[in-house]
């Protein structure tokens, strides 16, 4: 049985961490077979967040017994681009 988890990304420059605002941010997986699946396209607010996503993740359970064969969480490859900045992208982000 599977149990479901959320995730949102924050955005924003600089250490004085300042929100950007209408970024577009991408929430995808790796599938089993290589291909790549595109969970959402969100855009942040004008706080720097994005909405929260709802990601399918394996049941609690799961984490309960030591050294199982899949990983007890779910991992989601999050990408945002805004013009005039760098490309962030954040790989195998545990749900």
């Amino acid at each position: 049985m599977s149990s479901q988890g959320t995730i949102l990304a924050r955005v924003y420059t600089s250490d004085a961490q300042l929100p950007l605002g209408g970024v577009p941010v991408t929430f995808s997986r790796l599938l089993p077979d290589g291909r790549r699946q595109l969970l959402a396209l969100r855009f942040t607010n004008d706080s720097g967040v994005t909405p929260p996503l709802t990601v399918e993740t394996p049941d609690r359970s799961e984490s309960l017994t030591p050294g199982a064969a899949k990983p007890p969480y779910a991992l989601v490859d999050i990408q945002a681009e805004a013009p005039g900045y760098k490309k962030v992208e954040a790989s195998a982000v545990q749900v």
